[in-house]
């Protein structure tokens, strides 16, 4: 994490176990998390996707099949809007591990991360499997 983290932990309105740490900076916040289900998590990651790209209150601008490092994950950017109605870039990873959905973002003003950036925080995720 790029600055001191936060955990959060609980469950989603069906139940599932939630973990989520999150560290900010100035200009960004990141993100990573997971959700426990009873049956494999691959079949959830669509449903995942289209709450988070509602909440963001944004459009899709951006979206990949992930091969490596997460092989059957998906990675998408979003421009959205913030709370307080500024613009902000969401750059997501989705990817399911047996019963497990991983969740990685940056999100930031669109100019305050580089992609470069975001990946040098989203490709040091490693999981146990």
């Amino acid at each position: 994490m790029p600055a001191r983290w936060t955990m959060r932990s609980g469950a989603d309105v069906a139940g599932n176990v939630q973990m989520v740490w999150t560290s900010e900076t100035a200009s960004a916040l990141f993100s990573a998390g997971y959700t426990d289900y009873g049956d494999q998590a691959s079949g959830h990651a669509a449903a995942v996707r289209e709450a988070l790209l509602r909440a963001s209150r944004g459009k899709l601008v951006a979206e990949a099949v992930m091969h490596t490092p997460h092989p059957g994950g998906s990675s998408f950017t979003v421009e959205g809007l913030a709370t307080d109605g500024s613009p902000r870039s969401l750059r997501i990873w989705l990817f399911p591990r047996d019963k497990r959905l991983y969740q990685l973002a940056v999100i930031a003003r669109p100019e305050a991360v580089s992609e470069a950036e975001a990946e040098v925080f989203l490709l040091s995720f490693k999981t146990d499997n």
